[in-house]
């Protein structure tokens, strides 16, 4: 890892995360590809340990082609797409057997994600794991970063960032509005929905080009800060129509429909679509009374706890942005669009969940809908492809129509 930062960068939840093992609700173990690395493999192949030296032969398979050192070979699940290393108290025979010091770099590190930028190391975890949702959604600070990089801001605004310290020292407008994006986030004056609106509108206004590098303190950095106060405001004050809500409906509920056929008995997300789906769905008529139905469990069961927690999505959306690196990089439009359409599904499915639930949704079933959605639709890239897909079918390359995908039902 580059950088001289030897101490990471992270939010609070990080410091007392650790892997829970066989309690985990849905073992990483299953269903997830399990790359391996060219010291960890050669090092299998010489292990002696009775029994496990002939699985590990038989189920670590060098890649054909090695793309790298890094990724020089994989591990053939069983037909139910569990590990063949996972034994009957959902723990690791590798781990137990040979120690932690065994495992792949894959298997050490996840959920956790590093990086470096300009000698500073950033910590954070994957929400696909059970236990990181949970601890990250859990707490309003939980998503808080005890060491501020930020210790002198600048006259931009833009001082809530874990990023923000790079605007201020000369930086690409991508991390401006990156870190605009993450400040608005967090005002939890603002309805969350509102802000992911703004993280719409900012992108298309500043990164529909992509920028080049600017000098701290440029014209244009200091207009993304002044941008940014003024479309908050704005986003205070004005109330939003719905659209064509039976639109959003019938894309929302095939998305996620259409990624729960992409799970199995070890994932929890089939099951959770068809729960909340079927509570929507199940007693009306027709797709308007659906429809009817959705907005009325929306009022009457899910907004007041969703407003008393309403850090949980926050939380998630904030990890997403810090993790993911959203709009660093590549292609500004589908990155909005997975965003938007990760935040409308997940909330439409806790809205069916929410009349599911005779004493009310709790924070575990934030967890749950997060980390299992998360679980398929950030481990395959077909996913987003699909997303996009469907959204540029409707309306093609439509900043609005994704930002349609977050505005609540009325």
């Amino acid at each position: 890892m580059a950088g001289g930062d030897s101490n990471p960068n992270a939010p609070n939840y990080m410091s007392t995360f650790k892997c829970v093992g066989g309690a985990c609700e849905e073992t990483c173990c299953t269903n997830f590809q399990v790359d391996v690395d060219r010291t960890t493999f050669r090092a299998y192949m010489a292990v002696k340990e009775p029994g496990l030296d002939q699985d590990l032969r038989k189920y670590v398979k060098k890649l054909r082609e090695p793309r790298s050192a890094s990724l020089y070979a994989r591990v053939q699940l069983t037909p139910t797409g569990a590990c063949p290393f996972l034994d009957g108290d959902k723990l690791c025979s590798i781990q137990n057997r040979l120690g932690e010091s065994a495992l792949s770099e894959t298997c050490r590190s996840y959920p956790r994600e590093t990086w470096a930028r300009d000698g500073r190391r950033y910590l954070g975890a994957k929400l696909s794991c059970p236990e990181a949702a949970r601890l990250c959604m859990s707490s309003p600070d939980a998503m808080e970063f005890p060491r501020d990089p930020v210790e002198h801001p600048g006259d931009d605004g833009l001082t809530n960032s874990a990023e923000a310290a790079h605007v201020h020292r000369g930086a690409s407008v991508r991390w401006a509005v990156h870190a605009a994006i993450e400040e608005v986030t967090r005002d939890r004056a603002l309805p969350l929905w509102k802000a992911i609106l703004f993280a719409g509108v900012i992108t298309e206004t500043f990164l529909s080009n992509d920028p080049a590098l600017e000098p701290a303190g440029s014209e244009l950095l200091q207009s993304i800060g002044a941008y940014t106060a003024e479309t908050r405001q704005t986003l205070l004050s004005e109330d939003f129509g719905g659209g064509d809500q039976a639109q959003v409906f019938k894309i929302l509920t095939g998305i996620a429909l259409s990624a729960s056929r992409k799970g199995n008995a070890h994932n929890r997300f089939p099951s959770i679509v068809q729960t909340s789906l079927g509570e929507i769905m199940g007693s009306a008529q027709d797709f308007d009374g659906a429809l009817k139905r959705y907005a009325e469990i929306y009022k009457n069961n899910f907004k007041r706890f969703d407003d008393e927690h309403d850090y949980a999505l926050r939380n998630f959306v904030l990890n997403y942005l810090y993790i993911n690196r959203v709009f660093l990089a590549g292609p500004v439009l589908p990155q909005f669009q997975n965003l938007a359409v990760r935040f409308g599904l997940m909330r439409l499915l806790l809205v069916g969940l929410s009349s599911a639930r005779p004493e009310g949704l709790s924070i575990a079933d934030y967890a749950a809908v997060v980390s299992s959605a998360s679980r398929i639709m950030d481990h395959d890239a077909s996913v987003s492809t699909e997303i996009c897909a469907t959204l540029d079918a409707v309306e093609p390359r439509s900043v609005s129509l994704a930002a349609r995908m977050v505005i609540p039902p009325v």
